[in-house]
């Protein structure tokens, strides 16, 4: 994200303003991932009278607040004044501000699979033991080392991101990312983003179509 906004103010005075003498601009901002908010502190000296000798200080705090239309990553964020200008109209001076804003998005795909579910799932599929013949000398047999335990083979096994049926494969693990179907998704365009076969998806997952929320298991595209 990289933008620039225009403000404008009408600040009012007690009085006239014939001249201003001396003019700052400062800028207090903080934000989140939705919006921005924060003041512009404008402050200096301006004389009533043409002939005066006598100046008069003023200041203004002028909040402002912008709401994001994209998250963005508060560490990346960044701001600046690009312009400022002024013009006096009897007691009002007229106040324009151009400030500027930087900062890196936040997908919000990623984002969701941070807050609410685990992006990777490793799923051990057991692989059959070989029989270790028996030795007939008791010593070769003492110094075979123990197999280790295989998990119990997974059949069907319902996940909190969806249900895992039918899976075939010659290796130890799959790895697979949870992916939540949004309103103006469908199978095809799934399918073409993560560039994977639909009847292999439909299959995967054990259904017949989509709808808005649905949370698919989405293969690792082997290595």
């Amino acid at each position: 994200m990289n933008c620039i906004i225009p403000f404008e103010k009408k600040l009012k005075f007690e009085g006239n303003i014939k001249e201003i003498v001396s003019i700052s601009l400062e800028h207090e901002v903080t934000q989140n991932t939705d919006e921005v908010l924060g003041n512009f502190i404008i402050s200096g000296t301006y004389k009533e009278h043409e002939l005066s000798v006598n100046t008069e200080d003023f200041k203004f705090v002028v909040p402002f607040s912008v709401e994001l239309d994209k998250k963005i990553d508060k560490d990346s964020f960044e701001f600046w004044i690009d312009n400022f200008t002024y013009d006096i109209e009897g007691s009002e001076m007229l106040v324009k501000i151009d400030y500027a804003m930087s900062a890196d998005e936040i997908n919000e795909e990623e984002s969701e699979r941070t807050t609410e579910e685990p992006v990777d799932l490793i799923v051990p599929l057991k692989k059959e033991e070989e029989p270790i013949e028996e030795k007939e000398d008791k010593d070769e047999r003492d110094e075979i080392e123990p197999m280790e335990e295989k998990p119990e083979e997974i059949k069907d096994e319902r996940i909190d991101t969806g249900v895992i049926s039918g899976l075939e494969t010659e290796d130890d693990y799959m790895m697979y990312k949870i992916h939540i179907v949004k309103e103006e998704e469908s199978l095809e365009s799934i399918c073409q983003s993560h560039n994977i076969d639909k009847d292999e998806l439909l299959k995967l997952n054990d259904i017949n179509d989509v709808t808005k929320g649905d949370k698919l298991i989405i293969p690792y595209p082997n290595e």
